[in-house]
């Protein structure tokens, strides 16, 4: 059954590395106006009104790829857990895409993030905030994409991501060991 995990994962890696091609030429293009001088560490980096720290293209951005391979171990137990449930309940995977769609809109993906924080109209939507922080995707995306959009990223992604890596690794193999053998009974 891991065979089918991995190559699932595996395949989704190769769709990420061939769209990444689209980033490193945006970055190629755009780099000048992306690099600023600002440094995390000097404290250099000003959040400005918005309350997020921009400070362009540096070193840290190579920060996303250890975000990756943590987004990838947990497509890795979501695959596996998702996998097995799906077989038994043959209407598990119309309830999970309908509650991906949910969760898509939630997240600040197709929205930036600074709409909740920049104030003034937008002061009113300062009550989504808790629900974007409390969307677990919300941070499995931020961890990859901030790094590479010359954003900071806030220790508690990496707590959240981490441990959900370990609870659902946990619940996936203790799936895996209880229900490997009547698989094959319920495809």
């Amino acid at each position: 059954l891991s065979v089918y995990v991995l190559r699932t994962v595996w395949r989704q890696t190769l769709m990420l590395m061939h769209n990444l091609i689209v980033y490193v030429i945006v970055i190629a293009i755009f780099f000048t106006s992306l690099n600023h001088d600002y440094s995390l560490n000097t404290g250099n980096c000003n959040p400005g009104f918005s309350g997020i720290c921009h400070p362009g293209l540096g070193w840290y951005s190579l920060t996303a790829i250890p975000g990756f391979f943590m987004l990838a171990l947990n497509a890795g137990w979501v695959t596996l857990l998702l996998g097995i449930i799906s077989t038994r309940y043959r209407d598990i995977p119309q309830v999970i895409s309908s509650l991906i769609q949910l969760l898509f809109y939630m997240t600040p993906i197709v929205w930036p993030i600074d709409q909740l924080l920049a104030g003034g109209a937008r002061a009113a939507t300062s009550w989504a905030l808790p629900f974007v922080h409390g969307n677990p995707l919300f941070h499995f995306i931020q961890i990859v994409r901030a790094p590479l959009i010359g954003q900071e990223v806030s220790i508690n992604s990496w707590y959240v991501v981490a441990g959900f890596t370990v609870v659902g690794w946990v619940l996936a193999l203790v799936a895996m060991r209880n229900y490997r053998s009547r698989v094959s009974y319920w495809v």
